[in-house]
């Protein structure tokens, strides 16, 4: 498919003009400093000579064709080393000779660290009310006030808010981070602190106690005021609808939507602010939104404006109702526009959107997995970009188009990686890299980044491979040339030095174990002590995921105390990234919750294993709104209910991961991981069938557990070792529940051949012939048979600490005197 005839070129109407030239002046002043005035900036737009700013940040566009009150697309505006802060007020520009254009620009990274300022406020904010409205919801619960379905429904509704929160807080923080203190009245300076404190709700009472909002709707109605005011009144209703939004909940939803609808509806033949609420609309999903386009279309002031609106009604059909053909007919509508030989707009807008519709009609044919047609695009798209960027000289239209190019590569990338084609995903990586090397010119630091790009690449190849020692090699490459780039700027590359460092951790696991305490105990002395990470968030998540690489190596060596520890560690930090931003660390969170139970049931804390069960399945089926699972926090909820008395809704929970669990293993029988997973889930389930006193159930069950891990054993004695103990001994119980004592008999000797055996292993599990002595105690004593007292006698003085890991010996004990002096019960 030929993208483009070579013929082909852009002709500028240099004559005969319908109108006289109006002048548009103008003034970019640097964000929030007073309104100082930014020199040097390069400044184009459609049917104006380019232009820059003078020592006052003074420019003046000569427009030949344009005249008052006409609509122009936004320009062009560039400085090294800074970004445009307002470009959504400026898009779609009135042109006025009485009323200057006011660009604002900030330092680079500005609006990302401001961004992600007002993310953490809002999610904050947010989290404290679901969170005390969840315990209120658990509190019922429990009081058995409301039935677990209306528990679950009221859950449901929280998370689908939740859902609908998520999905636009993102770019209702990147809407405040763009708010210029310079350029708003007393009271907004009020509501942006009272935002900057986290004060969000106190925010909304202030405008509306102003009556600011009142104000700018009454003006608005009646339009009588000069055409400067009418969009000063909109931008208040905007930055109004925008905190709503960031603060979160469905009656704030409500507000900021109503706002944005007041003011298209107030201006319905203004372009911009119909477009923005159909963009509005697009972001809740709603189903009039393409009657919106429609308008938007009918507005439309230039061929970008059109074609721009086209492309978003192609990505709407594609991503959101699944039509591919509407989605190709609207991307086919846009290059017939693009392919008029009079279109008026400058060349390096020209080729941006052209190259853009192309990629969307790629992304089209992809979807609709006509790969070859899609390979077809991306391939020309590249080849006609190349020459562009070859031919010139101009550097903001190079690193526009090299930023498309890039976005190409790596969806043509994406292609063959379906298709399997490693030698052409690593022929792509390659050009990619030269690419973004010939962009780096002489600048070191973007040299190093393209490098670490490209062995970025091969790393995580290896890592997939499961080829670690060739991922250790590409990790020690990457480190080296981060370690130069975190040098170069200590502050703002310190967290991203920490992942890499992480990573390298991650693999050494694998590659050379026995240095594993020693690497990770300086990396965490780094992370609290020489990293200059400035966010607590990503120093907790650092932390964190320390704590999980500890554990990790722990259970692998069967050292439960010491894994424990780390447990609880983990948890801490989990609590803490909760506090932080839990939206952003759910999974963890949800992770550390789920092992913290398992650590409290080992210790024999039912109650409060069962009290954070309760609270973590509230947090998982919100969750599960969002198409969430996860076998293992499941399986965690559904232990924890079983042994604090909820044994009918354990069952419950554990049927469902058996049944997902069992699934899995038909897909890949060999899943070793999964075969240890599954055990655990039956030997709990059985546990449930018994205090249902459904024994045929459980023996059944338990069965399965013990046959799977006794065949995992051998693999990993220390790691396997106290599961395949405690199996054989449930094992042994549940066929006496069943009343054939013979069998219980045999495998109680088979639990105390694997004491024996793990203690000649290690030391650790020097308290594990006592766990079987006492249970075989208990069993002879059902049976009437000699010597049980002296065997009950020996666990029953037993004095906790003087063994080491003797969680499972007390949990026996414990559970033996809670049962009327019985381990062996019916």
């Amino acid at each position: 498919m030929k993208t483009k005839n070579a013929c082909f070129w852009i002709f500028l109407l240099l004559s005969g003009s319908a109108y006289a030239q109006m002048s548009q002046k103008g003034t970019v002043q640097i964000f929030n400093s007073n309104k100082s005035p930014l020199p040097g900036v390069q400044l184009t737009a459609t049917d104006a000579p380019a232009t820059d700013t003078d020592a006052s940040g003074n420019f003046q566009f000569n427009f030949s064709k344009q005249k008052p009150g006409m609509a122009i697309a936004s320009p062009n505006v560039y400085k090294k080393g800074y970004e445009l802060v307002n470009k959504d007020m400026i898009n779609g520009w009135i042109l006025s000779e009485k009323r200057p254009l006011s660009i604002v620009m900030a330092p680079e990274g500005t609006i990302e660290e401001s961004k992600n300022k007002y993310y953490s406020i809002s999610v904050a904010h947010f989290s404290k009310k679901q969170e005390k409205a969840i315990e209120e919801i658990n509190q019922l619960y429990i009081a058995q006030k409301i039935s677990l379905q209306e528990r679950s429904d009221r859950l449901k509704a929280m998370a689908e808010e939740s859902r609908s929160f998520m999905n636009q807080i993102d770019q209702y923080a990147e809407k405040f981070a763009r708010i210029n203190p310079d350029d708003i009245n007393t009271i907004e300076k009020q509501v942006l602190e009272l935002v900057n404190a986290g004060k969000l709700s106190e925010a909304i009472e202030l405008y509306n106690k102003s009556g600011i909002i009142t104000q700018a709707r009454e003006k608005l109605s009646q339009k009588t005021k000069a055409e400067e005011d009418i969009d000063k009144l909109a931008e208040i209703m905007y930055r109004y609808a925008d905190l709503c939004a960031l603060t979160g909940g469905m009656e704030n939803e409500k507000k900021a939507n109503d706002a944005y609808k007041f003011v298209a509806e107030a201006l319905p033949d203004r372009f911009t602010y119909v477009f923005k609420y159909a963009l509005q609309k697009i972001g809740l999903e709603d189903s009039d939104t393409m009657e919106w386009l429609d308008k938007c279309q009918k507005l439309s002031f230039d061929e970008k404006s059109l074609v721009q609106v086209l492309n978003i009604k192609s990505t709407l059909a594609r991503h959101h109702q699944k039509d591919y053909i509407k989605a190709l007919e609207y991307d086919i509508n846009a290059l017939e526009i693009l392919s008029n030989k009079n279109i008026s707009m400058p060349s390096g807008d020209y080729y941006a959107i052209y190259h853009q519709t192309f990629y969307s009609m790629g992304k089209t044919y992809e979807a609709m997995n006509e790969f070859k047609e899609a390979k077809e695009i991306y391939e020309d798209q590249i080849k006609e970009i190349s020459e562009e960027i070859a031919d010139s000289d101009n550097q903001l239209f190079i690193n526009i188009q090299s930023s498309q190019l890039a976005n190409i590569y790596s969806s043509l990338t994406d292609i063959y990686k379906k298709e399997g084609n490693v030698s052409k995903v690593n022929e792509l990586s390659e050009k990619l890299f030269e690419l973004n090397k010939k962009n780096a010119g002489d600048n070191e630091e973007a040299i190093l980044e393209a490098e670490i790009g490209r062995q970025e690449s091969l790393f995580h190849q290896a890592v997939e491979k499961a080829d670690y020692k060739l991922a250790a090699g590409s990790i020690k490459e990457i480190l080296a040339k981060a370690e130069k780039l975190y040098k170069m700027r200590p502050l703002s590359r310190a967290y991203w030095y920490a992942l890499w460092n992480f990573a390298y951790i991650s693999v050494s696991t694998e590659t050379e174990p026995e240095n594993f305490l020693t690497t990770i105990k300086a990396f965490e002395d780094k992370v609290a002590n020489e990293f200059k990470i400035n966010s607590e968030e990503q120093k907790t998540s650092l932390l964190y995921n320390i704590e999980k690489q500890y554990i990790l190596y722990y259970s692998k060596n069967g050292n439960k105390p010491e894994e424990r520890k780390h447990v609880e560690q983990a948890y801490q930090y989990a609590e803490k990234l909760n506090q932080l931003n839990p939206a952003r660390f759910v999974l963890e969170i949800i992770s550390a919750q789920a092992s913290y139970i398992d650590m409290l049931l080992e210790l024999s804390e039912h109650d409060k294993a069962l009290k954070a069960a309760i609270d973590l399945e509230a947090l998982y089926t919100m969750q599960g709104v969002w198409g969430f699972q996860d076998l293992r926090t499941e399986n965690s909820i559904g232990t924890a209910m079983v042994c604090g008395g909820l044994y009918e809704l354990g069952v419950e929970h554990l049927e469902k991961v058996k049944k997902d669990r069992e699934k899995h293993l038909k897909q890949k029988p060999n899943d070793v991981d999964m075969m240890g997973s599954i055990t655990t889930t039956y030997n709990n389930l059985s546990l449930g069938y018994g205090k249902l006193k459904k024994y045929a159930k459980a023996l059944e069950v338990q069965k399965k557990a013990y046959e799977i891990i006794k065949t995992l054993y051998p693999h990993n004695k220390a790691q396997l070792g106290t599961n395949y103990l405690l199996m054989t001994l449930n094992t042994s119980i549940a066929y006496y529940q069943n009343s054939n004592n013979a069998e219980a008999l045999k495998f109680l000797q088979e639990a105390e051949n694997i004491a024996n055996e793990l203690k000649e292993l290690n030391q650790l599990f020097s308290s594990y012939p006592l766990v079987v002595r006492f249970a075989k105690g208990d069993l002879l004593a059902k049976l009437s048979q000699p010597g049980s007292e002296e065997l009950l006698k020996t666990g029953l003085e037993y004095k906790s600490g003087t063994l080491p890991n003797d969680a499972v010996l007390l949990y026996l004990i414990n559970d033996y005197r809670t049962n009327n002096n019985s381990i062996y019960r019916k």
